[in-house]
C-alpha cells in the first residue's frame, strides 16, 4: 500500500514540477537567481525518486 503511495506522490510531484515549468517559461528570464534556483532543485528533487524507483523496479 505505501509504495502505490509513494509511487503516486511521485508523479503527481513530477507533474506539478511540469506544470511550474511550463507557467514560467515565457518569463523565465526575468526571475531572480534564487527562483531559478528554486525550480532546478525541485526538478531534481522530484525526478531522482521516480529514477530510483524504476531502477529498482526493475532490478527486482
Amino acid at each position: 500500500m505505501y509504495e502505490t503511495l509513494y509511487i503516486i506522490c511521485s508523479y503527481a510531484t513530477f507533474f506539478g514540477t511540469i506544470i511550474a515549468w511550463i507557467s514560467f517559461h515565457k518569463e523565465f528570464n526575468k526571475l531572480k537567481v534564487m527562483q531559478k534556483v528554486s525550480l532546478v532543485v525541485i526538478t531534481i528533487g522530484s525526478v531522482v525518486p521516480i529514477i530510483v524507483g524504476v531502477i529498482q523496479g526493475i532490478s527486482n
